[in-house]
């Protein structure tokens, strides 16, 4: 600010705001690209194959999570950075704000449910009761989706243009951000809602999934390879048990031998 002369306006420092930010806009950009296609070309392998695995539903949630994201999320994000002073589109801001929630609690449901189905198949592999069929893995990634959709409603509400003006060596310069919407700017609803869905809701599902990654995990590798090991140490211990058994007992009818000589 110290460098701004008195004749900006908030569209001038929008131009110097893009210009400083320009190469995260452009990786922003190239991200979106890459991530279409290729969640494109994972929806298509596995919309056609798998069909017998659970799994194949909780990559094709993600994949339709993160296909969003690129086509949604990502391109707004670039809006922004290009209108950061000068936010003119208010409906753009919401739905990018919405979809923001959207991506990132869907991607955590997701996740938390593939935890809790790897969890099972390893640690609890013979209770077959207890495993994911196909049919609810689909219905769990469709509740997590429509869930999630719900829940980020209120961003549309309580997200959009706000307009701020300041005094700067003289000149009043008014400035357009996409952040809390005005008649909202001054209350603690949006603190409310981003902090429930955020330290709350989030948190909990990714200790959870963590937690259960880890125990899954140990039981894969480390319970595993340590039972692995000593059933190696075990079966060492037991050949050379028979092998001294067997050359005492050879001795044995060797002494019996000559002493019937």
């Amino acid at each position: 600010m110290t460098m701004m002369n008195t004749s900006w306006t908030g569209k001038d420092l929008s131009s110097d705001f893009t210009m400083h930010v320009l190469p995260v806009t452009v990786f922003i950009s190239i991200e979106a690209f890459i991530g279409f296609f290729g969640n494109i070309t994972i929806l298509l392998v596995y919309s056609r194959r798998y069909r017998r695995i659970n799994f194949r539903y909780f990559v094709l949630a993600l994949a339709i999570v993160d296909l969003t994201s690129c086509c949604t999320t990502l391109p707004g994000e670039v809006i922004s950075q290009l209108n950061w002073y000068d936010y003119q589109y208010a409906w753009i801001c919401k739905v990018k704000t919405f979809f923001n929630i959207y991506t990132a609690l869907s991607s955590a449901s997701v996740l938390l449910v593939l935890a809790i189905d790897r969890y099972r198949k390893i640690c609890h592999p013979l209770n077959f009761d207890w495993q994911i069929r196909c049919p609810v893995a689909l219905r769990l990634c469709g509740c997590c989706l429509i869930v999630s959709a719900l829940v980020s409603i209120p961003a549309l509400i309580l997200y959009g243009k706000q307009t701020n003006s300041f005094e700067h060596e003289g000149n009043n310069i008014t400035v357009t951000v996409c952040e809390i919407s005005g008649e909202y700017a001054g209350t603690i609803y949006p603190l409310l809602y981003i902090g429930s869905i955020y330290l709350v809701a989030m948190t909990l599902m990714i200790l959870a999934a963590v937690s259960l990654n880890l125990i899954t995990a140990w039981r894969l590798f480390g319970y595993h390879s340590m039972k692995t090991a000593n059933i190696k140490h075990d079966t060492k211990k037991a050949v050379v048990a028979i092998t001294l058994t067997s050359e005492t007992s050879n001795y044995g009818i060797l002494l019996l031998s000559l002493v019937c000589i």
